[in-house]
């Protein structure tokens, strides 16, 4: 494991996930490696896992609020009902 820490504008953050959506579909540049993205000034962790989708992580629901409204077209159907249940009441 390799830990790098900067600032978002210092990394070709756009690279590493054009890389990481390209693994499973044998494309190249690929990366088969995790990688997180990890916000310690907002509380948020961002791993896309492959070219499907990503995950956005927090221990407080505050940090993802904007989130979830800016971009709640995205959320895969399945999730919505529990979603919408913790993110409603907020």
């Amino acid at each position: 494991a390799k830990f790098v820490s900067s600032q978002i504008k210092s990394i070709s953050y756009e690279k590493i996930l054009r890389g990481i959506g390209n693994y499973e579909q044998g494309r190249e540049p690929s990366i088969g490696q995790a990688v997180y993205f990890i916000s310690t000034e907002k509380n948020i962790v961002f791993h896309m896992y492959d070219d499907r989708g990503c995950f956005i992580i927090s221990n407080e629901v505050e940090p993802l609020v904007p989130l979830y409204h800016k971009y709640n077209d995205w959320l895969v159907d399945y999730w919505h009902d529990d979603f919408d249940a913790i993110f409603k009441k907020i």
